[in-house]
């Protein structure tokens, strides 16, 4: 207790308001670090065994400390290596919890931006500050919403009261957050500030691109951000001149940074905005003029100070070649998979396997959509409009994209082990069954033999032992009639790995409800339909994803088959480059005919950046209750959980309460108008397109799986409703990652012709047509291939030369490598 009120008095003296309990378990532990009672910035945690040590901090200023009851001189080297292993450990945990809670407000803050109202010039806080609205928006209590944005996806908001109080989204991400004013990357100087009302006020005098960081502490981060983005660009740091310093030094130290210049207001305790308010919007133009005067005159200085290393050079001496620059094919952003966006029933054990395998949770959580849609499959369907007919059932279509170190085979392999469970008791059962089976058979085998046999002997005239008449012919005709050949019992089959189109179908009508197809390997199987003679295989799964439709096959060995509802669940991994090349195809329209947008289920999450050896116990109780969901939405009849049954339909559904309707409604309008917009490449459209059926379909899914784990049968909520809204937001940043990959082919391509130059593929000098006849993936296109050489002259890989023309012929383009490439061939 005396250790753990020194721990409590060590926060206190930091500043921060400490809990009244301390807990030394080792967990992260939250807590009112600002004394508020609805504050859980404040996080710590304590260890009282060993050596009494812990470490505790504030979310929402980003401070952190360590606190120990041993200084490092007095512990021994055991001790020491214990105390560093535990502080690696908490720093771990400290950044998961930091990454959940970052992903969690990134939900909250897009459902609350969403039904915020467009500010007008009326608000106060805009006429104190003499500001224009910049597309801001306000919350039901009239306070101004700005977004927060990193990596140009929205992390958080701040909010901006009438009388100016400013306060952040809880468990936002504001380090690296921004917010533009006017567009960047058109060739202008760009002008970085600490708030809104400085950028509202810069961007007005000056007309230029402003971003936004919000605090000086953010400045640093930010300008490394817009460096990196903006390489060749002109950037003036404008701080705060703060009575403290604290705007001057971070201006100063971000500035410095990227090697660039800062200005502050000319008087003390003034930002940018004072300045406009007291002495108008050309005061502010006039100063930041005179520091881009001073800044272009600096780039001009530094630029005649460093020599042309390559000016009259033609030679290929190492000196005589600029330093190589890096071949990037950046990733677009994706949106991070928050737990709040998991079933309850599923999200401790979906956790809880992403933290022992150390793989992304999107895996999992990918892995268990489809899985439930499958075993759900045309057993139920949704009806999202209020009145039409139009019926959607939830099988899914998934993927995972990554590369093969990053656990997809084993985490996938975990996410399906509960309908591997349902397949070994379906086995049991069988085994059972068709035992009992035999033995029927062989009894009604026995009967016809011996009806069979009197019979014949009716035929032939004779009379029994006896000498008694043995009955009539017409007798034995009737009971032979009536003898039914037992029906073999049915194998219920949840999903396959391999199988013909025929086979497929029989599982199908066995299994109404239909099956999930799972590859390790996707791009493999899709190959295999590319192929001549498996064009029916295509037809045939592209027709299955469908869900609901009849399917009938005629052969003249194997005769008629009729399915009822051919129903396929699709679900399995790809590697990048794998589907990089398939995408390209796809794009220049071969085989372009859906196939891959049907994925909707689409995933290529960001690895992991850190390891951490795990040896945790498996949490028993969160995978009992997992599975317990999975077996009753195996064997649950919809009937008797809500879902409408008419006569003429076969397949019972659900439709969205009033406010999931309004939900729906208002979701699939702004779905139909981003399809009507020509901004985005034709092929993400087609995969957008098919998001009309994946939102309701989720829906269902998220709806039965809380009846199952429990919940009171009714229609569609609200909530489902929105959690689907919420998963299809996610996966069309996904998508857009992944489309990006094939839209920017320029880059990839350059990247995989850099790749080929180091492996020693190619020889020096090389044309066009070298790489053309090599039949590379991605460089089987002239434009594309010539596109990637200049891309990479513009890098300082290669040097392109035209030949002089010779025999009536045009000269070439010949590209000398760059002797600075380490080639490993």
């Amino acid at each position: 207790m005396l250790l753990a009120e020194a721990f409590r008095t060590a926060i206190q003296q930091k500043g921060l308001t400490p809990p009244s309990v301390i807990h030394a378990d080792g967990k992260i532990r939250r807590f009112a670090s600002n004394g508020e009672p609805e504050d859980d910035a404040g996080w710590y945690t304590f260890f009282e065994d060993g050596v009494p040590a812990g470490a505790f901090g504030c979310w929402r200023t980003g401070v952190k400390y360590k606190w120990s009851s041993k200084s490092d001189a007095q512990m021994t080297d055991a001790e020491r290596q214990q105390y560093r292993r535990r502080l690696e450990t908490v720093k771990h945990q400290r950044e998961h919890e930091e990454q959940r809670r970052h992903a969690e407000a990134a939900i909250r803050a897009r459902a609350i931006w969403d039904q915020c109202q467009p500010s007008g010039s009326e608000h106060p806080y805009l006429q104190a500050k003499q500001a224009r609205p910049h597309a801001l928006r306000v919350d039901a209590n009239n306070c101004l919403v700005i977004p927060i944005t990193v990596n140009q996806v929205l992390s958080s908001l701040q909010f901006i009261a009438i009388d100016g109080t400013k306060k952040f989204l809880p468990g936002g991400e504001v380090k690296g957050g921004t917010f533009t004013l006017g567009e960047s990357g058109l060739g202008h100087p760009i002008l970085l500030c600490e708030g809104f009302a400085t950028g509202a006020s810069l961007h007005e005098a000056t007309g230029l691109p402003v971003i936004v960081a919000f605090n000086a502490g953010n400045l640093l981060t930010v300008a490394h951000c817009l460096r990196r983005d903006h390489p060749t660009a002109t950037i003036l740091v404008c701080g705060d001149h703060d009575e403290s310093g604290v705007g001057q030094e971070k201006a100063a130290e971000a500035a410095h940074a990227i090697g660039t210049r800062w200005v502050i207001p000319p008087d003390v305790a003034m930002d940018w905005n004072d300045v406009h308010v007291r002495d108008g919007l050309g005061a502010v133009e006039a100063e930041i003029l005179d520091a881009l005067k001073e800044s272009y005159a600096m780039e001009s200085a530094t630029e005649k100070a460093s020599p042309d290393r390559t000016s009259g050079v033609s030679g290929s001496h190492l000196e005589d070649w600029p330093e190589l620059l890096p071949v990037k094919a950046d990733l677009l952003p994706v949106e991070p998979l928050s737990l709040a966006m998991i079933p309850h029933a599923f999200r401790d054990w979906i956790s809880d396997v992403a933290g022992r395998m150390q793989c992304p949770p999107d895996f999992v959580a990918t892995g268990m959509l489809v899985m439930a849609g499958s075993i759900i499959g045309a057993g139920c369907a949704v009806r999202p409009k209020q009145h039409d007919d139009w019926a959607v059932v939830p099988n899914l279509w998934g993927a995972v994209v990554g590369r093969p170190s990053m656990l997809k085979t084993p985490a996938l392999g975990e996410a399906l082990r509960p309908m591997e469970s349902l397949e070994s008791a379906a086995k049991q059962t069988y085994d059972v069954a068709i035992k009992d089976h035999l033995a029927e058979f062989e009894a009604h085998k026995a009967k016809r033999e011996a009806l069979q046999g009197e019979m014949r002997q009716v035929a032939k005239g004779k009379t029994s032992a006896k000498g008694t008449a043995v009955c009539s012919m017409d007798s034995l005709k009737y009971d032979y009639a009536q003898l039914e050949e037992p029906k073999p019992p049915v194998w219920r089959r949840y999903k396959t790995h391999d199988a013909t189109i025929e086979k497929m179908a029989e599982l199908q009508a066995d299994n109404p409800r239909g099956v999930m197809l799972f590859r390790d390997e996707l791009i493999g199987l899709f190959s295999t339909w590319d192929k001549d003679g498996h064009e029916s295989d295509r037809a045939f799964y592209l027709e299955a994803w469908n869900g609901v439709r009849p399917y009938t096959s005629d052969r003249i060995g194997r005769g008629t088959l009729y399915v009822e509802n051919l129903c396929l669940s699709l679900f399995g991994g790809i590697q990048p480059t794998k589907l990089i090349g398939y995408l390209h195809a796809a794009m220049r329209g071969r085989n372009n005919d859906g196939l891959v947008q049907r994925l909707q289920l689409l995933v290529y999450p960001d690895e992991m950046k850190h390891w951490v050896l795990t040896d945790t116990p498996v949490n028993t109780g969160a995978k009992q209750q997992a599975y317990r969901v999975i077996e009753r939405l195996a064997t649950m009849d919809f009937r008797q959980h809500g879902a409408f049954a008419e006569e003429s339909q076969r397949i019972p559904y659900y439709r969205f309460d009033p406010a999931a309707q309004t939900v729906f409604y208002r979701w699939l309008e702004e779905l139909e108008t981003k399809l009507r917009q020509d901004t985005d490449e034709p092929v993400l459209l087609e995969h957008l397109g098919k998001y009309r059926s994946l939102m309701p379909a989720m829906a269902l899914i998220f709806h039965l799986i809380g009846i199952a784990d429990g919940r009171p049968s009714s229609q569609i909520s609200e909530a489902d409703a929105m959690q689907a809204a919420a998963w299809c937001d996610y996966l069309e940043s996904h998508a857009r990652r992944i489309y990006g990959l094939v839209t920017n082919v320029t880059a990839q391509a350059a990247r995989r012709l850099a790749g080929k130059i180091e492996q020693g593929c190619l020889g020096s000098p090389f044309t066009v047509r070298d790489i053309y006849r090599k039949e590379w993936s991605l460089l089987d296109d002239r434009d594309v291939i010539e596109n990637a050489c200049e891309e990479l002259v513009s890098l300082g890989w290669i040097r392109g030369t035209v030949t002089p023309p010779a025999f009536g012929q045009r000269g070439k383009t010949e590209y000398t490598i760059s002797p600075k490439v380490v080639r490993r061939g």
